[in-house]
C-alpha cells in the first residue's frame, strides 16, 4: 500500500510536532515532495536516502537538509566514482549547490564523507569481520538522525551523528538477518564506551 498525499496531508499535525522527516524512494515522489514541504514549513529537518535509485524532483531537493546516499546512488546521480574525499567533495558539492545544507555519502568498508558548504571530512569506518551486510545502511540512517541535535545542527555534531551511526553499522553487519542485527543502545556503549 502506498503511501499518498492525503496521507501526508491528514499528518500535518504528526509532523508540525516532529523534529525531523526521513524519507526514501520507496514512496511516491510527489509524497516525499509534498511531506517535505509541510516539514520545512514547520523548520523541520528534512532527511533524504534516495534509495532505489530514482530521479530526484528540484521539489524534493529544495526541500531537503540532509542527503544521505551510498556510492553506488552518488554515482547514478552525478556520474563521480567517489572513493575518496576529494571526489566525495565534487560529487556532494552539486547538491550543495542546489540547497541541500548537507551531504553525507556512505562508502563502505572507507566510511563516510560528511559535505557541507564550507567543510569536508572523511570519518572512517570502524574495521570489523562483516557477515551480512542487509541492514547496514538502514541501521546507519536510523543512528545518525538518532543523534541530531536538532536545536544546533552543525558540521560537528553532524560528525558526531556519523560516528555513531558508523558504530551502529558495524556492529549490525557482524550479525545475520535485517532487525535481529541493530543493536541497542546499551550494546553500542558497552562495546565503543
Amino acid at each position: 500500500m502506498d503511501i499518498l498525499n492525503n496521507d501526508i496531508d491528514s499528518s500535518e499535525d504528526i509532523i508540525s510536532k516532529s523534529d525531523i522527516l526521513v524519507s526514501q524512494f520507496e514512496i511516491p515522489m510527489k509524497t516525499i515532495e509534498r511531506g517535505f514541504k509541510i516539514a520545512k514549513k514547520y523548520n523541520k529537518i528534512t532527511v533524504l536516502n534516495p534509495s532505489p535509485v530514482l530521479e530526484i524532483s528540484d521539489g524534493i531537493i529544495q526541500n531537503t537538509d540532509i542527503i544521505i546516499p551510498n556510492e553506488v546512488e552518488i554515482y547514478a546521480f552525478t556520474k563521480i566514482h567517489v572513493n575518496n574525499l576529494k571526489s566525495a567533495a565534487e560529487a556532494g558539492k552539486l547538491f550543495i549547490d542546489r540547497g541541500v545544507k548537507a551531504v553525507i555519502i556512505t562508502l563502505g568498508e572507507i566510511g563516510a564523507a560528511l559535505i557541507t558548504e564550507h567543510k569536508q571530512e572523511l570519518i572512517p569506518a570502524y574495521k570489523v569481520q562483516a557477515i551480512d551486510t542487509t541492514a547496514a545502511g538502514d541501521s546507519f540512517l536510523g543512528a545518525l538522525v538518532s543523534k541530531i541535535d536538532i536545536e544546533h545542527v552543525s558540521f560537528e555534531n553532524l560528525k558526531d551523528a556519523v560516528v555513531f551511526g558508523n558504530q551502529v553499522s558495524s556492529i549490525t553487519v557482524q550479525r545475520k538477518g535485517a532487525q535481529p542485527s541493530i543493536p541497542y543502545l546499551k550494546e553500542v556503549k558497552e562495546i565503543y564506551k
